[in-house]
């Protein structure tokens, strides 16, 4: 709401008597006038949350290691046999969209979300149960992590294009690469993801064998696609939980932190000084605050003050 402060006589012929505040958008006013005493909840004045004083630690979603295997991660494995070096097999193998890595001879193993040393204990297991090995040894190596491109602008210290950690590719990283909150920024937050794909009903067994009736490993995990909404708006001064799923940042998506460009305050009238102000952003400027932004009245017998403020829905603002 564009907020106009300004101080005027009510009358021309009793100017030190009268010191009048208008908070109004458009001219004219009606007729019946309100006391402050009596003020109706509906037209008091909003109150302004400071988002730099908010705690940004309840908008992670990122749950596992930076080190974990993700979607979409370049592993290379080496199998050994034995200590001889013509029995060492590496190759590199990416980690698909369903959290699993296909190795020949082996076959599809779901690796998402465990640690290397997880893996190789894993894959280990699975070289066993294959018939290929008897006492295989398995090293992996996570060579080329996924990156989450995200965009992130508005009331941010450096707006612009970023890469992130998959796994780690959250509301608060997404605003701690971009330098945090700047004195400006509001306590909205937009996240736009894009190709918010088909959810799966029902949960991923990682031992359940594959189309060729291959048992790739003895694991309990499960994983079920998150459910990703194509625009999700976040209150960072709400006290309520957010689901995190809706704190999950998608590769190519556009996070936009609300900024407050809120219009001046003109003070003009029995003031010292009249002149034009700037609202404080995040903050809430009270009547007297107002008045000490023009160094108080010009006149020890101003002694009455008015507000005109907008009603929403009502086509002329209301005198208090």
């Amino acid at each position: 709401m564009i907020e106009i402060l300004k101080y005027k006589s009510l009358n021309t012929n009793l100017l030190i008597q009268c010191c009048c505040v208008a908070f109004c958008t458009f001219a004219g006013c009606s007729s019946g006038q309100i006391r402050a005493s009596k003020l109706p909840t509906e037209l008091q004045a909003p109150i302004y949350s400071n988002a730099k004083t908010v705690d940004l630690t309840r908008f992670t979603a990122a749950t596992s290691s930076v080190e974990a295997i993700g979607r979409g991660d370049v592993l290379e494995i080496s199998i050994a046999a034995s200590l001889s070096k013509d029995d060492l097999v590496t190759f590199p193998v990416r980690v698909n969209d369903n959290g699993k890595a296909i190795l020949p001879l082996i076959g599809e193993i779901y690796l998402d979300q465990m640690e290397l040393s997880e893996a190789e204990a894993i894959i280990s297991e699975a070289c066993t149960s294959s018939g290929y090995y008897k006492t295989p040894q398995v090293t992996v190596t996570l060579k080329n992590q996924k990156k989450n491109r995200i965009l992130v602008v508005g009331g941010v210290k450096n707006p612009g294009t970023y890469l992130v950690s998959a796994n780690n590719s959250d509301l608060l990283t997404a605003i701690s690469v971009a330098g945090g909150l700047d004195d400006k920024a509001g306590t909205l937050v937009e996240i736009r993801n894009p190709n918010s794909g088909a959810v799966s009903d029902s949960p991923k067994i990682a031992n359940a064998p594959d189309i060729n009736g291959v048992m790739p490993v003895s694991n309990e995990k499960t994983q079920e696609v998150a459910k990703t909404k194509a625009t999700i708006k976040v209150d960072l001064a709400s006290l309520t939980a957010n689901n995190p799923n809706d704190l999950l940042i998608k590769d190519g998506s556009v996070v936009m932190v609300e900024q407050r460009d809120p219009k001046p305050i003109h003070v003009t009238g029995l003031v010292k000084h009249p002149n034009r102000f700037e609202f404080p952003v995040a903050e809430d400027l009270k009547l007297l605050d107002a008045i000490s932004l023009a160094e108080g009245t010009s006149n020890p017998l101003a002694d009455k003050v008015f507000i005109i403020r907008n009603k929403t829905g009502a086509n002329k603002p209301v005198l208090i």
